[in-house]
């Protein structure tokens, strides 16, 4: 708990984040099988900002593509009591493909998560976040890559010793 209230948006930040790190996992993605943060924990793991002179707002802006996309942007604004210049994220909620079920319900799970990155980003939490599997590929293995030439216990030879028995082109 804060003894002295921060004067400036930047102490008020420092104070905060000297003493809360992350927001833990508390969802489950049962497709994935993987735990993140839900919206919820993210406002539970900021709330104590408040002891600290913080708030912030979130709202929902779009910009038109020239192709005439509409591109919705969730704007987290993270503020203080100084009236300091606040802190602003914009983060692009993507595009919501049509042949999707309800497209209302994936257009409000893509703001929430939108929600959710803006917030813990501008506070500066960890999110513990793996839920994002959906939005990127396992990186492929090259072969041979996953093993190391060294044998347990082996003792290694000084790196100028290896640079003699094996010069670089």
């Amino acid at each position: 708990m804060a003894t002295k209230q921060p004067s400036t948006l930047v102490e008020a930040l420092n104070a905060f984040q000297k003493e809360h790190h992350a927001a833990g996992k508390d969802g489950t993605n049962p497709f994935y099988k993987s735990k993140y943060t839900t919206l919820g924990q993210a406002l539970l793991a900021i709330q104590p900002a408040t002891e600290f002179g913080l708030c912030h707002t979130q709202l929902n802006d779009f910009v038109i593509t020239p192709e005439g996309e509409v591109i919705t942007i969730v704007i987290t604004k993270l503020m203080h009591v100084s009236g300091d210049e606040p802190i602003v994220s914009r983060f692009p909620v993507p595009k919501i493909p049509s042949n999707v079920k309800n497209v209302h319900q994936e257009a409000g799970s893509a703001q929430t998560y939108a929600r959710r990155y803006g917030l813990l980003s501008v506070y500066g939490l960890a999110n513990d976040d793996d839920d994002g599997n959906s939005l990127s590929k396992a990186p492929t293995k090259e072969p041979g890559t996953d093993r190391t030439h060294t044998k347990p216990n082996q003792k290694l030879e000084p790196v100028s010793e290896q640079a003699k028995k094996n010069p670089p082109i």
